[in-house]
């Protein structure tokens, strides 16, 4: 981790350089809080030897990166670069001038079809506030992610372009969306390597974006949405895997609901053991829990493929369900959606002997008590 060149002043250079100097050949894997022209110039020297860089340049240290970038690194593995001042739409130019770098967590807005890297394994996209674009949509990213191919792992962290909501009555739309036409992708990315995609960002966004990539069965997919609710249904077009699904996990923790489909070749016993996440806040729906009852449907619907449906309901959210009845439509409301279902997990405390012969109540259901379902929530 780099000083700071401007408190310590030249001190800090005349360090450095001895360190570099005495150090050799070794690799330096660098984190900079403060990137000045005093220390560019001495990277620039020694680029041959950096694997690793995680700049956190403020508007005016872009610049700087900048040249430093422009000079190639060529053994660059790693870079991760932060960037916290809205004001300034930087460009981080030419990542093909790295050959070897395979892990990049950047701004979306400068992952460009330009600058992606043929030899990308690992991509965090983040979230900044620094780049807008009047008909900006989600072509540019996945021209660029299309031409990573051997892409394994894809993270998005509030990141995707801010698509309108057609559940929206936008009777005065917010200035930068000027051409509401433009907002579709036409482009399709195929993603031929990819072992996970993990998306945090609002619901109709991430079910476009889904949508239009395409990857392996085996992929694992996991995505936190937020937003009102009420298009998961469009979900089922991004995450095939879905439709396929022969068992099903429904469980509260806090203030979301897990929906996850286990891998087909593993038992679920571990966070470790499941296909597809989707995860959702229950209080977007407020007191409706019948509403969050039947998005969960949505996901799967109209599929028959759905054997054996667990449900850990220990934490919903006690103000939801205040009568008998509420209880029984919000059982009944979910399990309408498995036509096929066989078998029904419940944790111990769980009741449902007042559901049996209820309108929508599955006839002759196998009831049995379910294991702890602590384990089968994702890792964060």
């Amino acid at each position: 981790v780099l000083p700071n060149p401007t408190a310590s002043g030249r001190g800090s250079l005349k360090f450095m350089e001895t360190l570099l100097k005495r150090s050799g050949t070794v690799p330096l894997s660098l984190t900079i809080r403060y990137l000045q022209d005093l220390f560019a110039q001495l990277f620039i020297q020694h680029r041959h030897r950096i694997p690793s860089l995680d700049p956190m340049p403020s508007a005016r240290q872009m610049e700087v990166l900048g040249r430093v970038l422009d000079n190639g690194l060529p053994q660059l593995c790693e870079l991760r670069i932060s960037n916290y001042y809205p004001t300034f739409s930087p460009d981080i130019p030419f990542y093909d001038l790295f050959p070897r770098l395979a892990v990049l967590s950047v701004p979306r807005p400068h992952f460009r079809p330009e600058c992606a890297p043929l030899s990308l394994r690992h991509l965090v996209l983040t979230s900044c506030d620094c780049y807008s674009h009047p008909k900006e949509n989600l072509d540019p990213l996945l021209r660029a992610l299309h031409k990573c191919p051997n892409l394994e792992t894809l993270t998005v962290k509030s990141a995707l372009p801010w698509i309108p909501d057609p559940r929206e009555d936008y009777s005065e739309p917010p200035p930068q969306i000027l051409d509401p036409h433009g907002i579709h992708a036409s482009y399709t990315a195929y993603l031929p390597a990819l072992q996970m995609v993990d998306i945090q960002d609002y619901d109709w966004q991430t079910a476009v974006f889904l949508s239009r990539l395409r990857f392996p069965d085996a992929t694992r997919v996991r995505v936190r949405v937020t937003g009102s609710g009420g298009v998961l249904s469009a979900f089922r077009a991004g995450i095939p895997q879905l439709s396929r699904a022969d068992r099903v996990h429904v469980i509260f923790r806090g203030s979301w609901v897990f929906v996850t489909v286990p891998r087909s070749e593993a038992p679920f016993i571990t966070s470790e053991d499941w296909l597809v996440s989707v995860e959702i806040e229950p209080r977007r729906y407020g007191r409706d829990l019948e509403a969050c009852a039947e998005e969960i449907r949505a996901l799967f619907a109209p599929t028959e493929t759905v054997k054996t449906l667990a449900v850990d309901p220990t934490h919903l959210p006690i103000t939801a369900i205040e009568t008998p009845e509420q209880w029984e439509r919000w059982w009944t409301t979910l399990l309408d959606g498995f036509p096929k279902l066989e078998r029904l997990e419940v944790p111990k405390n769980t009741s449902l002997k007042d559901l049996r012969g209820a309108a929508g109540y599955p006839a002759d259901l196998d009831e049995v008590w379910s294991k702890s379902t602590s384990d089968m929530i994702p890792d964060s």
